[in-house]
C-alpha cells in the first residue's frame, strides 16, 4: 500500500503541467525584443537570476526570437490576452487531481491586423519535474500549450503598450523558480493577467492539493474564482467564457 501511494506521488509530479506541452519556449518577450539595445543587459539579468553559463543564456537569448512572429507591434492592429484554465476533471470542476491529471493555467497573447492574425499560447513549468517533489523551489522553463484543451477563459482587449508591458512581465516572471505551493503554472500565468493597467485584479486563490503537497495555485481555484466573478462583477462579466474550448495554433516566424 505504501509503495502505490509513493508511485502515485511521483506520478502526481512528473505529470504536473507537462499535459500535452511541445517544445521548450523560453519567454523571451520582454521589451528587449523591439529594443535590441536592451538585449545585452537582459542576458546578463537571465544568467545572474538562473545562475546559468553564459552559453546556457545565450541559448535563451535566442529563443527570444520565437517571439519575433507578432512582427512590428503596431498601434493600428488588436492585441488580446487571455488566461485559461486546463481542469483535471472537466466535469467536476472540484476536483484538484485524478488519473494523474492535474489540469494546467496558461496564457495565449494575441495580435491581429488588416492582414493576418497571430497567438502564442504558453505556460510555466520545472525544468524537471521530478527535482519539485524534493525541493521546494527548482529551476522553471516556459513551453508551449498550443492546441491544448481548456474550460474557462477570462479575455481583456489591450493596447499595443500594454501588449508591450505583459511581454516584458512575461520573461521577468519565467526567470523565477518554480514552487508547486507557492508559484507553479497558477501563479506565473495569473501575475501576468493582473499586470494589465487599470483593471480589477484577479484573486490568488488557494486550494488543499493531494497529500503531502499542501496548498497552491490551481486550475480548480480559477475555474470557482471566475464563477463568482463573472456573477458579481460588471467589468469582467462579458470577458469571461465557460465551456470546451481548443487553444489556437501557435505562430511561426
Amino acid at each position: 500500500m505504501k509503495a502505490a501511494i509513493f508511485f502515485r506521488i511521483i506520478l502526481f509530479t512528473l505529470i504536473l503541467n507537462v499535459g500535452s506541452a511541445h517544445e521548450t519556449i523560453q519567454a523571451q518577450v520582454v521589451k528587449a525584443a523591439i529594443n535590441n539595445d536592451l538585449s545585452a543587459d537582459i542576458s546578463s539579468d537571465i544568467t545572474k537570476e538562473n545562475r546559468l553559463p553564459r552559453k546556457e543564456a545565450k541559448k535563451l537569448e535566442q529563443l527570444r526570437d520565437r517571439f519575433q512572429c507578432f512582427g512590428a507591434l503596431i498601434s493600428s492592429a488588436s492585441y488580446t490576452i487571455t488566461l485559461c484554465a486546463d481542469l483535471p476533471d472537466n466535469d467536476h470542476p472540484d476536483v484538484v487531481h485524478i488519473k494523474n491529471e492535474p489540469g494546467h493555467v496558461f496564457i495565449i497573447l494575441s495580435k491581429k491586423d488588416s492582414v493576418s492574425s497571430c497567438s502564442m499560447a504558453f505556460g510555466f513549468y520545472p525544468r524537471k519535474p521530478l527535482s519539485s517533489l524534493f525541493f521546494k523551489k527548482v529551476r522553471s522553463k516556459i513551453l508551449e500549450n498550443h492546441s491544448r484543451e481548456y474550460e474557462v477563459s477570462i479575455s481583456k482587449s489591450i493596447t499595443v503598450t500594454d501588449f508591450q508591458l505583459i511581454e516584458q512581465k512575461a520573461i521577468e516572471f519565467s526567470i523565477k523558480k518554480y514552487d508547486l505551493a507557492h508559484y507553479n503554472c497558477y501563479d506565473y500565468a495569473l501575475e501576468i493577467f493582473n499586470s494589465i493597467p487599470n483593471i480589477e485584479k484577479l484573486p490568488v486563490h488557494r486550494i488543499k492539493f493531494p497529500f503531502p503537497f499542501g496548498s497552491g495555485g490551481s486550475p480548480c481555484g480559477l475555474y470557482r474564482d471566475l464563477q463568482e466573478i463573472k456573477n458579481q462583477s460588471d467589468f469582467w462579466r462579458e470577458a469571461i467564457q465557460f465551456g470546451h474550448f481548443i487553444s489556437p495554433p501557435n505562430c511561426k516566424n
